[in-house]
């Protein structure tokens, strides 16, 4: 690579270097692209220029990669710096702030143990408690999980714009708790307007023999779905295409 970019003439160079410091200089992109520039030459020259010139203009999202990348090297630190709080005075906000951060990461195991922590020293705040619920449920643990929610969603059916209504009535039929699990479900369906919900709930329903209301629930589940944003389309995809495949297998 270096011999490639050493055949480069000398003109060619100077000019994608200038080209690029211009374009750093007008439009102030992290600092740090400066110093990749002036060092690398012409390969620093070409990869700022693919990043933030070629990748934007053609829709690639070079910003975007690059704030992904950013985002992600921010975590890890985030994670590490916890880590060595953690290790120093064991305090709970910060054992909430990385269970938190390993559940979205998908790491449960190493969610729960601090989340349960969190959970048991701030007990007059749900938000450690929803997501050791979350947790557990990631981990089949379904009946503990719907035990945790239960005292959030009586006090605030809309906590987390529903989502904890949505876990809980999840929580329930997957412990075999039916009956509990479409009060529910009809709760959440009655709030707001979720393909997973609705689509839970028809699937619920056909287990428990009424072919008729689930029908009812993918039917409305796909309809509702039309109006929906193109962010929210993409989350309530998977469950119209299930709504759609049992309407396929139970025409008539």
């Amino acid at each position: 690579m270096g011999q490639l970019f050493s055949s480069f003439p000398y003109g060619l160079t100077l000019v994608l270097m200038i080209v690029a410091i211009v374009h750093y200089f007008r439009t102030r992109p992290d600092g740090y692209w400066f110093f990749v520039i002036i060092f690398l030459g012409p390969l620093g020259a070409i990869a700022y220029l693919v990043v933030n010139v070629v990748m934007p203009l053609a829709g690639a999202g070079g910003a975007g990669i690059e704030g992904r990348a950013t985002s992600i090297f921010a975590e890890r630190r985030r994670i590490r710096e916890l880590e060595i709080k953690i290790e120093e005075n064991n305090l709970p906000i910060h054992c909430a702030e990385l269970g938190e951060i390993f559940y979205r990461r998908g790491e449960y195991e190493r969610a729960e143990p601090l989340l349960r922590r969190a959970a048991e020293k701030l007990d007059y705040e749900p938000q450690p408690t929803f997501y050791l619920a979350l947790t557990l449920e990631k981990r089949q643990k379904p009946q503990e999980a719907a035990a945790l929610l239960a005292p959030i969603v009586q006090k605030d059916p809309r906590y987390k714009f529903g989502e904890a209504l949505l876990a809980y009535a999840r929580d329930l039929a997957a412990a075999g708790r039916a009956a509990e699990a479409k009060a529910a479900f009809e709760q959440v369906n009655a709030q707001s307007t979720l393909p997973e919900a609705r689509v839970r709930y028809g699937l619920l329903l056909a287990e428990t023999g009424d072919l008729a209301g689930a029908r009812v629930q993918f039917e409305t589940a796909i309809r509702e779905s039309r109006g929906l944003p193109r962010h929210n389309l993409r989350a309530a995809r998977p469950y119209i295409l299930q709504a759609r495949a049992w309407l396929a297998l139970h025409r008539g």
